[in-house]
């Protein structure tokens, strides 16, 4: 028997729990550890107070996909076998500004930015998205604005734009990745390998 949960008058609905779905790059653990020492530092000299983001889900987001309840097998599917088609070289990307984007108040996120060494991140961005486009898969954000950033934490104030020791390393993949609301937690779904 099925229980139905009726909301009372002026009452807000309970709330669903979504995780959600991202394309995305992932640094290597070294990398990723290298990230975090710069994140401190970061915190540290800018008097940013905010919680570090785990090593294990510092990533750069291509496509988002959207919020879900359980996991939406069949777009799951047709999304990577959209990014399966895609054909690029492997390719180097360069992470060497820090800054912050607008935010809610005591929750601004900080993160790596980069010039030309993000280059190959627009490209791969844009030919996912043409891929994506012809399998009919709807994506949420991006757009002409899509700007590739890493994001180190989110802290209670902002930060002026700064040079940072560059974070650079080889992309020779890109993964589907389900983030686990609240938790902290990536779990990769997929991956892509690029060529070269």
């Amino acid at each position: 028997m099925t229980r139905l949960q009726l909301a009372l008058p002026g009452a807000d609905p309970p709330r669903v729990s979504l995780d959600t779905l991202f394309f995305a790059l992932q640094p290597a653990a070294d990398t990723a550890d290298h990230i975090a020492q710069l994140a401190s530092q970061l915190r540290a000299d800018c008097g940013v107070h905010g919680k570090l983001r785990p090593t294990e889900v510092f990533h750069v987001t291509l496509h988002f996909l959207g919020g879900f309840a359980g996991l939406p097998r069949t777009l799951i599917e047709d999304a990577s076998r959209a990014a399966a088609i895609l054909s690029m070289p492997a390719f180097d990307v360069e992470f060497d500004r820090a800054l912050s984007f607008s935010g809610r108040p005591r929750n601004v996120p900080l993160v790596l930015a980069g010039g030309e060494g993000v280059a190959g991140v627009t490209a791969l961005y844009d030919a996912l998205g043409k891929e994506l486009l012809k399998a009919a898969v709807r994506t949420l954000g991006g757009g002409s604005g899509y700007t590739p950033h890493l994001t180190l934490l989110h802290g209670d104030r902002a930060i002026t734009e700064r040079r940072v020791s560059a974070v650079r390393w080889r992309v020779r993949e890109f993964v589907l990745v389900r983030s686990f609301h609240g938790q902290g937690r990536h779990e990769v779904l997929q991956r892509f390998a690029l060529g070269g």
